[in-house]
């Protein structure tokens, strides 16, 4: 990825449906601005994929020690 400071990353950000990449759906899903943003920073469509599924990882952790399970 490029190299960008904060105030940067999150006006390019705000260009996307919920504020940030993070929220973005797959790629399998037609997404312009999700395109664009990923574009902008220099975000390669395999590591979109790698750290999509890194959160979703990271969640299903938060959910269930919440749960205590």
């Amino acid at each position: 990825m490029k190299k960008m400071n904060m105030k940067k990353l999150r006006k390019l950000m705000k260009n996307t449906c919920f504020g940030s990449i993070s929220y973005c759906c797959g790629l399998e899903k037609h997404c312009p601005m999700r395109n664009r943003a990923m574009r902008r920073i220099g975000l390669s469509p395999e590591k979109y994929r790698k750290l999509k599924n890194l959160f979703d990882k990271i969640l299903l952790e938060v959910v269930t020690f919440e749960k205590g399970e």
